[in-house]
């Protein structure tokens, strides 16, 4: 969802067969994002305030989206 205010991304997954929102991942000021490993892990990167790259994030799906697991990379 793009913030006109803030000129920056937020970062929302929605569950396609449901149609809801999921908890989680969900992050503020993304710049990139790309899903990777056949759809079971989603790469993103968070800006900062001055809106240069600050965080690479790798997500992962297990158990059709029953479980996760998140790492931060590099910050």
């Amino acid at each position: 969802m793009y913030d006109k205010d803030k000129d920056s991304f937020t970062l929302m997954v929605r569950d396609l067969v449901t149609g809801t929102l999921c908890d989680k991942p969900r992050a503020d000021q993304v710049s990139n994002i790309s899903w990777a490993m056949d759809g079971k892990a989603l790469v993103y990167i968070v800006t900062n305030e001055e809106r240069r790259p600050y965080r690479l994030v790798i997500f992962f799906y297990f158990l059709l989206q029953t479980a996760h697991l998140c790492f931060i990379l590099l910050q």
